[in-house]
């Protein structure tokens, strides 16, 4: 073994140990015990509260305040992952919320049938996926590899003993809030009205990239996901595989069985609203809609609803402020009678 190798791998070996040794030394002066699945979750569920579980789609089809302001009784929570597919929803309705002490009142999570198509697509790169991956037949049967592989055996075992590296999305969002604490605390010390700028970034769910890109545009975008195509650039394919051999049936049944009520959402492409529906995605969402309908599973068919024309979509599948709008207000009508019984 070469001197130089031989290093990188004594560096290696250090940080295991430095990492756990700070995990160890957090969890003792706090009174933890190590963290499970659902501490990984971006935004934790509370008891008898609406979670709403997504990616852009839901980021940019769904007004979260306008939400909850239409159901001021309930805790409404985004849990959001940008880029992720139809893998991660069946992994946390598995390995996070079904052994969940907070127990939401409802569930809201959905798919495009473009991407639902596709079990294993997902990024081709270390992302939030792997936070919540365990030894799963059906994951490694459907992403058409092993939950656990060499390749990751470091990572894999940071992520089992680690709750610092285990939570390091929420370490890097928390850092990244206090320095924007810091710099509107500059800004307000330099005699600048601020007081709005604070409301969006830090109470609300904008970012310094949303705020700029709408300062640039006059406000006319307020989401920069609403100019991103999505299932662009480095992605694991993987096959085309019917409705009933994919994650839809297996997630919708996971939250069936761990006691939970749930809307499942079949989102509207653009290339529907355009008047070219595509045969297999058509039916795709005729089977799921039988499956839904079959077990008493509540949902939300987009896909074939008309008022989601032309004018709501922003750029490829994401929606605009006016599909925003309309979405939130169905969807939180829909919640609302599911919450009452209905």
């Amino acid at each position: 073994m070469s001197i130089a190798k031989s290093k990188t791998i004594h560096i290696l070996i250090g940080a295991l140990v430095l990492v756990l040794g700070f995990d160890l030394a957090v969890n003792a002066a706090a009174g933890t015990d190590s963290v499970t699945l659902t501490d990984r979750l971006v935004v934790q569920p509370v008891d008898d509260g609406v979670y709403l579980l997504g990616n852009s789609m839901f980021k940019t089809g769904v007004d979260v305040e306008a939400m909850q302001d239409g159901i001021p009784e309930r805790d409404v929570r985004f849990n959001y992952y940008d880029g992720h597919y139809t893998s991660l929803w069946y992994l946390i309705a598995e390995g996070a919320m079904a052994p969940s002490v907070e127990r939401p009142g409802i569930i809201v999570w959905g798919f495009r049938p473009r991407y639902a198509a596709l079990p294993a697509f997902r990024q081709n790169r270390p992302n939030s996926t792997e936070l919540f991956i365990f030894e799963d037949l059906a994951y490694d049967r459907l992403t058409g590899e092993s939950a656990v592989t060499p390749a990751i055996d470091a990572q894999s075992f940071l992520t089992e003993w680690s709750g610092t590296y285990g939570q390091r999305s929420e370490t890097q969002d928390a850092i990244s809030n206090t320095t924007e604490r810091i710099g509107l605390d500059a800004l307000d010390t330099v005699g600048l009205d601020i007081d709005a700028l604070r409301d969006r970034l830090i109470d609300g769910d904008s970012s310094i990239a949303d705020e700029i890109v709408s300062a640039a545009t006059g406000g006319v975008v307020k989401l920069t996901e609403e100019q991103v195509v999505d299932g662009v650039g480095d992605f694991i394919t993987g096959p085309t595989l019917p409705f009933d051999d994919g994650f839809i049936p297996l997630t919708a049944q996971s939250f069936a069985d761990s006691g939970y009520t749930q809307l499942v959402i079949i989102w509207r492409p653009v290339n529907v609203a355009e008047g070219n529906p595509d045969p297999a995605e058509d039916e795709f969402v005729d089977d799921a809609v039988a499956y839904f309908e079959s077990r008493d599973i509540p949902y939300v068919d987009f896909y074939h609803d008309d008022r989601i024309g032309l004018s709501f979509f922003a750029k490829g599948d994401h929606y605009n402020s006016e599909g925003r709008a309309a979405i939130t207000a169905i969807l939180t009508d829909r919640i609302r009678s599911l919450l009452a019984g209905g």
